[in-house]
């Protein structure tokens, strides 16, 4: 689940791209984007990383800054501050969702997502299980096709596979399988 977000500063805005993830106990920031904001250390953390393969990571220092996430649109919330940890990478390529058939649905329910299109841009944020359960809002709608949609605090962000997704992946496995048999 992805969303894009303005983060605050006295001196600038900038709009970046944040995946939600319950899965992780920690929010992170890129440390490119520190570096870019200017942004102070509020205190430092020694945290070791258990990835989802189950392997660990050894002790790194990580440094913790206090964020202002303001929304891209007018909502009935007000700005929220969380405190984030730095990391290199937050995490690989994240697909966006295509302005495909899901338009029309989204349309019809007044879901509205900041985070649509065909490329894929960089995430510099994650919202981990420290900060998830302060953006939900409680609304929820189950889609056609597969999908549900969340509403958080910062917008709306939709989960799960739809069935476009899984026919074409189906369709290249297919294609796959004919290729390896046929030689």
């Amino acid at each position: 689940m992805t969303l894009w977000v303005r983060i605050a500063d006295i001196k600038r805005h900038k709009n970046v791209r944040v995946l939600l993830d319950c899965g992780s106990q920690r929010s992170y920031i890129s440390e490119s984007l520190v570096a870019e904001l200017g942004l102070p250390i509020v205190s430092k953390e020694n945290i070791a990383l258990t990835l989802f393969s189950g392997s660990r990571t050894e002790p790194k220092l990580h440094n913790k800054y206090r964020v202002k996430l303001c929304l891209t649109s007018p909502r009935e919330y007000s700005n929220l501050e969380f405190e984030f940890l730095d990391q290199d990478v937050i995490c690989g390529d994240i697909p966006r969702v295509s302005k495909g058939s899901i338009l029309k649905e989204l349309k019809r329910n007044n879901i509205w997502l900041s985070d649509m299109g065909a490329d894929c841009p960089k995430i510099d944020m994650l919202i981990g299980s420290d900060n998830y359960g302060k953006i939900l809002t409680g609304r929820v709608r189950q889609l056609k096709g597969g999908l549900t949609a969340v509403c958080t605090k910062l917008g709306w962000v939709v989960c799960g596979a739809s069935e476009e997704t899984i026919s074409n992946k189906d369709k290249n496995n297919s294609n796959f399988m004919r290729k390896f048999i046929s030689s």
